[in-house]
């Protein structure tokens, strides 16, 4: 089975408050925004250990800027 990622509380309010501004700039803008984090979610399940530890057990996963 595979494991559920679930964004912190603190991480959830956040990228609702980023969806929100994505969309005052330009109407679906923050679907893809979201789609983008989804993404990040569902590579970080699959891969978990290509991203590089930070500390202890704690790895972070590049962003990229997407031409739009």
């Amino acid at each position: 089975m595979r494991p559920i990622l679930r964004p912190a509380a603190a991480a959830a309010a956040d990228i609702e408050e980023a969806f929100l501004w994505y969309e005052r700039q330009r109407t679906g803008l923050g679907d893809d925004f979201f789609a983008a984090v989804q993404s990040a979610l569902d590579n970080i399940v699959t891969h978990p250990t290509r991203y590089p530890v930070i500390h202890r057990n704690t790895r972070r996963a590049g962003n990229r800027v997407c031409d739009g």
